[in-house]
This record gives structure tokens, sequence and C-alpha cells, in this order.
């Protein structure tokens, strides 16, 4: 059956109300009700559905609606709400306040038009849930002329599906079934539909959506996202091309940007060991999963040992932040000076002792020559420098190269007159061992002695 308000003025009803199965409610506004009486009539007392009930509003007014204030629960089962309007009336931007704070009926909530001129330019079934209210457990779906407005977080339930169908044939200032969410209001759904389109995950707003989703705030499909952060290349160095990085990543959409807080920590300096300096927020952009960030050491004079950049995840209300929260990316000094550190210790810096051109122990080969032939600075003996020899009436030179020493090049020259110049070009190098550590090369000059009077090979240590 179905039973009716009267005409007059801010009738309260104080409930119960129990509808009985596929009952209709009407509810009519007055055009008279004006000011603070505005909301027209009210219901307060708790709302009991059995089967598919329908509020169908007719008569509307501009800037009149219903008040549901009180709670909609379950009958006898499950239950669905219909809520629409029943005849054609002026443009309304409102037409139902939802004001029940503990709403737990467990059906669908259906905001549709009965009307079938296609006069879409009145937003007919246009729901309004206030901030504290919710609209059930169930699933909500916006179609025909409806129109949703959501003022609150939790307006519809976060395990609920929440599905928007846009008329998009019609012109964008008629087209109904969408949602409006205010400013600072993100509501989350287990499920979003739009048209033909269903998503799981994301965020979605009147930028990213603009024909289903419309004002200030947003509705977000699975729960907040995920943010971790991990170090892809975790060691980086003073010399050479040898950056670090971090990656920042998200779980859901990626509809839009995502500002990430985070903190910079570690026994490095931030803009003095490297560069870029790394400022918080990070922000990930709309269209990605993750953003990269690159950096790259200073080199300097200084022997420091291995410094660390750590990068932690902040907490914040737009994610939640999973494991690993935090990564570190560490900075190593050029070989020669961790070989400083090693041989030397507390006096790594000190340039009479450790600089490349020192020599502590006095036996005439400096600091840098030790490190590539892989010497002991505080040993003076003969031991381990280049060889030479004749091989096939061809002059060569034997040598290690030790293989951690990338800071520096081993250059193997030859000329047939001192006052001429080196030459590299007419040299080849075998490996006769390695061990791991280092390499045993054998330089071998492509001139046969027998065609040159005079012929040097010598091999120089250069530091870039």
């Amino acid at each position: 059956g179905r039973a009716g308000t009267a005409t007059n003025p801010k009738i309260i009803f104080s409930g119960p109300v129990t509808f009985a199965t596929n009952a209709t409610l009407w509810l009519r506004a007055n055009t008279s009700v004006t000011g603070v009486d505005a909301n027209g009539h009210e219901l307060t007392g708790p709302l009991f559905l059995h089967g598919t009930n329908r509020l169908l509003r007719v008569g509307v007014v501009n800037g009149v609606a219903f008040s549901l204030s009180g709670n909609i629960v379950d009958g006898a089962g499950p239950a669905t709400l219909v809520i629409s309007n029943g005849a054609t009336g002026p443009a309304a931007n409102r037409n139902l306040i939802i004001r029940g704070t503990a709403n737990t009926y467990a059906g669908g909530t259906i905001i549709c038009s009965d009307n079938q001129t296609n006069n879409f330019n009145n937003f007919f079934g246009a729901v309004e849930v206030a901030a504290n209210s919710t609209l059930g457990t169930g699933p909500v779906t916006v179609q025909g002329g409806g129109f949703l407005r959501l003022f609150g977080p939790n307006n519809i339930a976060a395990t609920a599906r929440l599905e928007l169908q846009v008329d998009l044939s019609q012109l964008p200032e008629h087209q109904t079934g969408t949602v409006w969410i205010a400013a600072n209001v993100t509501n989350t759904v287990s499920q979003l539909t739009l048209g033909a389109d269903t998503f799981t995950a994301g965020l979605f707003t009147s930028n990213s959506y603009p024909a289903y989703v419309t004002g200030p705030g947003a509705i977000r499909v699975g729960g907040l996202p995920v943010v971790t952060v991990t170090a892809p290349d975790a060691n980086a160095g003073e010399w050479g091309a040898n950056p670090g990085t971090f990656q920042i990543a998200r779980t859901g959409g990626v509809g839009e940007n995502l500002r990430v807080a985070v903190a910079i920590s570690g026994t490095a300096v931030n803009g003095i060991d490297y560069l870029p300096t790394l400022n918080s927020p990070v922000v990930i952009p709309a269209g990605s999963s993750f953003v990269n960030l690159t950096m790259t050491p200073l080199a300097d004079a200084l022997v420091e040992g291995p410094e660390t950049v750590i990068l932690t995840i902040q907490p914040d209300a737009a994610y939640t932040t999973g494991a690993p929260g935090n990564a570190t990316i560490t900075i190593a000094d050029p070989p020669i000076d961790q070989w400083r550190l090693d041989k030397f210790g507390a006096n790594a810096n000190n340039p009479a002792i450790a600089g490349d051109l020192a020599d502590p122990e006095g036996d005439g080969r400096v600091n840098l020559l030790e490190y590539a032939l892989h010497l002991d600075p505080w040993l003076a003996d003969g031991a381990g420098l280049p060889a030479v020899a004749v091989e096939n009436d061809r002059l060569t030179l034997t040598y290690v190269r030790v293989k951690a020493a990338t800071d520096i090049h081993y250059l193997i020259e030859g000329t047939g007159d001192l006052t001429s110049g080196w030459q590299t070009n007419d040299i080849t190098i075998q490996l006769l061992f390695d061990d791991g550590t280092v390499e045993t090369n054998k330089a071998v000059d492509s001139v046969p002695l027998a065609d040159a009077p005079h012929r040097f090979l010598r091999l120089h240590i250069n530091k870039p």
C-alpha cells in the first residue's frame, strides 16, 4: 500500500514507521515552506523496511527537502530502499536529507527518477547525506535522474559498492546519476562502477572523472593506498657515474598525484654529500604507481669511509605505510680513500703520510703506485714491481692490476725515443692470472727489436 503526508508545512513524524512489503511512502513538499522550516516534513523515529520500499517525493520544490533523521533499519530480513521522484516539477537542488547516524539496513540504496519525459533539467531523486549520517551497509546505485550529495567521510560504508549510471548521451548540464562530494571529504567504498567500467582501486575526483564525480571531495576505492620505499640501487660512490636510487611506490589507483611525506637521515649530509637535495613531500605523479629519486654523491677530498642516506616514509592521512617503510643508500669513498683508511687509519687525511705522492716508508714508491700494485705502503722492499723481459724479439712488461681500483687507469705506453713521446697503440695486453683480487697481466710490444735500435715500455698510473 501507500501512505502520504499532508501539504501543510513542517509536519514531524516521531515514528516509528514500519513499511509493509513493497510499500510506498509519499512525501509532499509545500511551496510556502521557507526559512527555518525549509526542510519540510521530518521523520524522527526509526524507519523499518520490509522488502523493496519506496520513498516517493512529489511536488518537488526548489530548496525544500524532506528530512529523515530517524534511523533506517531492516524489518524482517534485508530490504531495499528506493528514493525517487514521482512527478515532473520545477528544477530542484534538494530533495531528501538522510540524517540518521545509525542506519543499518543491508539492502541497496537506489536513487532514481520515475519521470519518463527525459526532462533532465530536473534533479529528480536528489539526496543529501548529512556529515554524520550513513546510507546503511549495502550497495548504493545512482541512476536515471539521481543526484547524490555526500557531506561526510562515512556516508557510504567502506564495504559497500557504489554504482553511478550517468546518461552520457545528454548534455553535461543535463547529466545525472552522479555524485557530489563536499570539500575535505573522501568516501571509501569497496567497488566503484562508472557507467560500464568497474574499479576496485583508485582515487576518483572531479579532475579525473568529471562526468561522474563532482564537487571538491573524492571517492576512494579499495581503501587507502599502501606506500613503501626501496633502494633498487643501494650502492653509490664518490667517483665516476655512480649514483644511488630510492623508489617510492603505492598500491591501488593512479588517477591522482599522491604526496608522500618523508624524513631524510643518515651520516651523509643532505645537499652537501649528494645532490639533488631530498625534500618532503615527494609526489608520486598521476598515472604512475611509483617515483624514483636518484641522488648523485659529490666527491670531496676527505677520507670518510662509507656514509649512509636513509629515507623513511612518514605517517599521513592520505595513505598507510607498508613494509619496507625505510630504505638505505650507502655512499662509498673512492677505492683509494678506502685503501688509505685501511692502511693509515687516523692519518688517512694527513697528506704528508697518506697523500698520493707521499712515501711514508721511504722506498721511492709513492702511495699511488703502492695502491696500484697491491703493495704495502709501510713495507720497503723491491717485490711487486713490474718486470721487463724479451720474448720472441718483443719487449714485454708484466705487472699486476688491482681489480677494485676502478678509480685509476693503468696505461702501458711504449716508445723508441724517450724524447718523442709515448704511445699506447702498438701494445697488446695478455691476462696471465686472476685470483679475484688482482690480475697479473703481460704487455707485449708489437715492434720487433730487430727493427728498432731502441724500445722502451712503461706502466703509467693515471688518476682521473
